[in-house]
């Protein structure tokens, strides 16, 4: 893990054209939904049974257009073996279809009922869907004392807004609302804007 986070490292994975990367946490609530949402797990499922390997690519505009990208690259200096090549061009030749087949707006609510942004008419009413404040407080992994659930109840409506306005909650709102630190699993107070992991406690 060390050798992902070090600074000294970085221009080293730069100049060797390595992607460092590990799983982190998810940022917002809306993050989390898409992660608990149905598309990822069905488009996977899907992938398995969608190919263009035996069409031509000049009976298949995407995939025309796919393998001439791979030749710009090529010339570029881009190298691959046939065979990884080859899956690159079907993968990414047939993800449209794949996405307009999973994408579908049940598979996508489905996300935001279980992490209980929405309530379940959501699965139902396309135009009205509500957060179900009691629910939402059920999925705390700790006991929720009365200060802190007043507090919620409080200002749970200008909380709304403002995430339906900007798309997220700001550190800010959140002190000038009077709402406490969050906690790292460590137990150290953290900033609701920053990426904690594990490996920082």
């Amino acid at each position: 893990m060390s050798t992902i986070v070090e600074d000294n490292t970085m221009e080293l994975y730069k100049e060797m054209k390595i992607c460092a990367n590990k799983q982190s946490a998810v940022r917002s609530a809306t993050e989390q939904a898409a992660d608990l949402a149905n598309v990822f797990k069905d488009q996977h499922a899907v992938q398995r049974m969608t190919t263009v390997e035996n069409v031509d690519a000049s009976n298949c505009p995407i995939k025309k257009r796919v393998v001439q990208g791979f030749q710009e690259m090529s010339n570029k200096g881009l190298r691959l073996n046939l065979t990884r090549k080859d899956a690159l061009v079907d993968f990414l030749s047939c993800l449209p279809d794949r996405l307009t087949k999973t994408s579908a707006r049940s598979k996508i609510v489905h996300g935001f009922a279980c992490n209980e942004l929405v309530g379940d008419e959501a699965k139902h009413a396309s135009k009205f869907a509500f957060p179900d404040f009691d629910i939402m407080l059920d999925t705390v992994h700790r006991k929720v004392s009365k200060e802190e659930c007043n507090l919620c109840k409080q200002t749970f409506r200008e909380l709304l807004l403002c995430g339906l306005k900007l798309g997220e909650v700001e550190e800010q709102e959140h002190n000038k609302l009077g709402c406490p630190m969050d906690k790292a699993p460590c137990g150290q107070e953290i900033s609701k804007d920053k990426i904690t992991t594990k490996q920082e406690c």
